[in-house]
């Protein structure tokens, strides 16, 4: 695999602790990832994006997801499931999403393609393909190392059948009320945060706090991290955090942020969100999870309330 130097895309300015995490001082704001400085340093490395169709655009996203994730060393099924989560909340959450290894045998029979690219990155080549409806069919090996998707869908086996969302789905979906770009910062202990949807929870506030967390510990830092969204986000809505390395079920509603934080090799999903249900399929324990709010918990499933 090549590598990418790692970048500063943020000038921190000061910090004051909170919550046992470091939080940032009023002067101290992340600014917007440069969008031109992400592709750059895919490209110096070799990697590229080749886009096929883009009526919804969101290349400049996944520059910064492969710059990041290949500067992280991260790992695969991590890295499927960052560009596809990343790249349903960049479409706006109203289309469904099917990242697949390109050279994986696969039968396609999608409509009103949205947005369609290879993506060249040091991992194996991966088709990125955003879209109303339509059925795909994986001929080949499963796993998230080989292919991963959301939207609405009824599957079997294999093949996912896949529907446009209707207008009440749709017009749930609030316009993005908050900051909007990314913030990609390396932080003390190798931590590093991409927003991809902020509707008011302080985006860029919580990015800071996150990458500024010192702790060498990946269960303790999974910990800090969610108590730091849930002081910077307001104290007033719920948080998950979970390894996009393992299998979980995400029913979230009235989402306020979704972000890709980066911790060592491991890629993470941070949502912060009104209410709804969330499951972990995979492996328990702090290292891969963690959750703060109101919630029962049912085993691996938690089902979140609003104060």
């Amino acid at each position: 695999m090549g590598s990418i130097p790692r970048k500063l895309t943020a000038a921190l300015l000061g910090a004051a602790a909170m919550g046992g995490a470091l939080l940032p001082a009023a002067t101290a704001q992340a600014a917007p990832a440069s969008p031109e400085s992400a592709m750059a340093a895919v490209r110096a490395a070799g990697f590229s994006i080749d886009v096929t169709k883009s009526v919804v655009d969101i290349t400049n996203r996944l520059y910064d997801i492969i710059s990041n994730s290949i500067a992280h060393n991260q790992n695969r099924s991590g890295f499927v499931n960052g560009i596809m989560e990343g790249s349903f909340y960049d479409a706006g959450q109203r289309y469904n999403v099917m990242v697949t290894k390109q050279n994986h045998p696969y039968t396609a029979n999608l409509h009103n393609i949205v947005y369609d690219a290879i993506v060249h990155s040091g991992y194996p080549d991966f088709r990125v393909i955003v879209f109303e409806s339509g059925t795909f069919t994986n001929r080949g090996d499963g796993g998230h190392i080989n292919w991963a998707f959301r939207g609405w869908f009824t599957r079997e086996g294999m093949t996912v059948h896949f529907r446009k969302p209707g207008a009440a789905a749709r017009s749930a979906v609030p316009a993005e009320t908050g900051s909007a770009g990314t913030a990609s910062v390396q932080g003390a202990s190798g931590a590093g945060v991409t927003i991809h949807l902020d509707n008011g929870a302080n985006g860029f506030q919580v990015a800071n706090a996150i990458s500024n967390i010192n702790e060498d510990n990946r269960g303790k830092f999974v910990a800090k991290a969610v108590d730091a969204a849930f002081e910077v986000s307001g104290g007033r809505y719920n948080v998950v955090m979970m390894n996009l390395s393992q299998g979980y079920h995400e029913r979230l509603t009235g989402k306020k942020l979704y972000a890709n934080v980066r911790y060592g090799h491991v890629n993470y999903g941070l949502w912060i969100s009104e209410a709804g249900q969330f499951t972990n399929n995979g492996d328990g324990g702090w290292i891969n999870w963690g959750m703060r709010g109101w919630f029962d918990r049912d085993g691996k499933t938690v089902n979140f309330r609003r104060p």
